[in-house]
């Protein structure tokens, strides 16, 4: 086919290095951008699909159409601990990342809806289904979906039953860090951040399991820092 069986509309960023390279400094900004993706994708609703071998950070070195390539472009490497390369704690960082992420999608109900999500009302103090709010905590209106200066995105959901806990998800895109004001009642009193993309990625680069998870109260403000996806969850007496 002359070479157009693929796209050449290409929009992906390898943080000023094309392909493999053993620079630390990009190989870390590679592993926070792509614990960003994957947790928009695991902690979205609907039934996530993960292609195999993104949880080991595969390339395909650029081949999107490599359905014929039998060789190392669409290979998978399962050998990780034997991998003396600089992306090894990349590697070994986005399985643990894929780990943790599945835990809390399996801990909180409210991630794994039965019925798609759509405002309608579900407590008796008004609150409803889901509910989308900008980064100082207002309800989302018609023109903020359309102002493409907007980079931070918050998502509330309500479980389905009394005794779930609700959870708040927020998405950052942008390289700068932001203050952002977290939803009250009806949706939560205080909240507990239970995940930040951009820390976890961080904590494993640099061999560092400790994180302290701040409990903030709703109403109140707290810092992002920048592209990063983060995970509150409702705290309840």
């Amino acid at each position: 086919e002359e070479n157009r069986d693929g796209s050449n509309h290409n929009l992906s960023w390898n943080h000023e290095a094309e392909g493999r390279t053993n620079q630390v400094e990009i190989l870390a900004d590679r592993h926070r951008t792509q614990m960003a993706i994957l947790s928009t994708l695991l902690l979205s609703v609907g039934t996530p699909m993960l292609l195999g071998g993104d949880e080991l950070g595969r390339t395909q070195g650029g081949n999107n159409n490599a359905y014929c390539q039998d060789n190392h472009i669409s290979w998978l490497n399962w050998r990780i601990a034997d991998d003396r390369r600089a992306s090894k704690p990349l590697r070994q960082g986005s399985l643990e990342g894929i780990r943790e992420l599945l835990r809390l999608r399996a801990t909180y109900a409210a991630l794994r809806p039965t019925l798609r999500p759509d405002g309608r009302p579900v407590t008796l103090d008004g609150g409803t289904d889901v509910g989308w709010f900008a980064p100082d905590g207002r309800p989302m209106h018609h023109e903020d979906w359309h102002d493409s200066s907007l980079r931070t995105l918050q998502m509330a959901l309500h479980g389905e039953v009394a005794a779930s806990q609700t959870v708040l998800v927020v998405v950052h895109g942008s390289d700068d860090p932001i203050e952002i004001t977290l939803p009250g009642r009806p949706w939560a009193a205080t909240w507990r951040k239970e995940w930040d993309s951009a820390a976890f990625a961080e904590a494993t680069w640099k061999a560092d399991a400790e994180r302290d998870w701040p409990v903030i109260p709703g109403g109140e403000t707290t810092i992002l820092t920048g592209a990063t996806v983060a995970l509150f969850v409702e705290v309840r007496p």
